[in-house]
């Protein structure tokens, strides 16, 4: 993986290269590719989780090890735990979309000698800690620069 430290910075980075069609393979280091895609009706043919997807995907991951992570730290007990997150994308133009939205549902059972309180005490936590979650309802800055590279003939 490829998450460091920089100081008082966590820096992350990844490479995403086309794989014709409207596929891509996402690289983290030596880490396991990452492959997506879109369904045929984007011109995809469905072979990866498409990108909306995968930050759905990096929401609820974030939120599970997030709670893990308080709850373990906090000394309660867990038995389970899921997060399921539903996103919807709205139309922006012609052919362009956002995602307006995401609800998500955490499913915590904790042992039966814990009281409610303190799950709610980690849910609380988790609700102000969560990375990804605090960063995407800040609006996160992205910026992008092009280098075109011509081949001269």
């Amino acid at each position: 993986m490829t998450l460091r430290r920089e100081g008082k910075k966590l820096v992350g980075e990844c490479t995403s290269k086309w794989q014709g069609g409207v596929r891509s393979q996402t690289t983290f280091g030596e880490g396991v590719p990452l492959l997506m895609d879109e369904p045929r009706e984007f011109l995809g043919s469905g072979e990866g989780p498409t990108p909306m997807e995968v930050m759905l995907a990096s929401i609820s991951g974030c939120a599970v090890a997030t709670f893990a992570y308080i709850a373990e730290k906090k000394g309660v007990k867990l038995e389970g735990l899921n997060a399921i997150a539903r996103g919807e994308a709205i139309r922006t133009g012609e052919d362009g979309w956002r995602i307006k939205d995401v609800d998500m549902v955490m499913d915590v059972k904790a042992a039966p000698d814990v009281p409610s309180e303190q799950v709610e005490e980690c849910f609380d936590q988790y609700q102000r800690l969560c990375p990804i979650k605090t960063s995407i309802e800040a609006g996160i800055p992205v910026r992008v620069s092009l280098n075109l590279r011509e081949e001269k003939r």
